[in-house]
């Protein structure tokens, strides 16, 4: 009897396997999926929308902030002490993507009359760049500074334009 039970057992243990490997066989299936994913590329709505000139008895006019870029225009200055700072005011008009913002490094803004002028801004952190928050503002400065006097009243004033960009912020 006891052999009659081992071979049923036996039986049974081979039913399982080929069972289970017959289950497995069938449910190994292959999924392919093809296809192509594109992302879309959008400006971010980001704008230079005040420029404040600093104060005093002569001052250096400045253009209408127009969308990225802004123009300053120093007239005035008569000696080497001398300098005009803008406070421009960044305004991110995107209501739900905080953006970092690119100034021109001061070495980089085009001066016409570089051997005059000097030109500094207040950015020093990482790649000339702030964050300004989603539907926020955020503000830099801006300082052109006589380095010696003209030989002509021509060469008294400049035009300096700033220019910013604007990328997503990749939140971590």
């Amino acid at each position: 009897m006891k052999s009659r039970n081992g071979k049923l057992a036996l039986v049974a243990l081979a039913l399982v396997l080929v069972l289970g490997v017959g289950y497995a066989v069938i449910n190994s299936v292959s999924l392919s999926v093809t296809g192509t994913a594109a992302t879309e590329s959008k400006d971010l709505d980001v704008v230079i929308n005040a420029a404040t000139p600093t104060t005093g008895t002569t001052q250096g006019a400045v253009s209408s902030p127009a969308n990225k870029s802004a123009t300053i225009t120093v007239t005035g200055m008569t000696g080497t002490s001398d300098s005009r700072t803008v406070t421009y005011t960044v305004k991110n008009n995107e209501s739900d993507v905080d953006a970092k913002v690119y100034v021109d490094a001061a070495e980089d803004i085009v001066v016409s009359k570089s051997s005059f002028f000097s030109v500094t801004t207040s950015i020093t952190g990482e790649a000339n760049a702030i964050t300004v928050p989603a539907g926020g503002t955020e503000t830099f400065t801006v300082t052109v500074g006589l380095k010696k006097l003209p030989v002509a009243s021509a060469d008294s004033s400049t035009d300096i334009t700033i220019t910013i960009t604007a990328d997503a912020v990749v939140k971590s």
